[in-house]
């Protein structure tokens, strides 16, 4: 990060400010205040944006969490479109059964046995 940086920084907060209608600080400015810490001190930093050094240390560590927050994504189970862990029975006289079973083939027997 270079000395212009900063200065972008400066200004962006500077128009934000005479702008901002008691709105929070943007995520985009607070972003690019993080990124400043990479060159400068938080000292520096709070006392050139003018920041609370409170919630300098919130943007930073919110920072850090998303950055250290991956996606990982699983492989979609393998379910039979015949066979499911849920079934519902509706009976003639309008009245409905549901049942759930962690053995998809409980179920089916269990139906075949109401069947007969």
């Amino acid at each position: 990060m270079s000395s212009e940086q900063l200065a972008n920084a400066v200004a962006a907060f500077a128009h934000w400010r005479s702008n901002k209608k008691g709105m929070r600080t943007p995520t985009e400015l607070r972003q690019q205040a993080v990124a400043l810490s990479k060159t400068y001190t938080n000292g520096q930093i709070t006392k050139a944006l003018n920041l609370s050094g409170t919630d300098f240390k919130k943007w930073c560590q919110q920072s850090e969490t998303a950055a250290s927050s991956t996606f990982v994504s699983l492989p979609e189970p393998i379910v039979s479109p015949l066979l499911s862990n849920n079934v519902e029975v509706f009976f003639t006289s309008g009245e409905r059964l549901r049942l759930h079973a962690g053995d998809p083939a409980l179920l089916v027997s269990l139906v075949q046995a109401l069947k007969a």
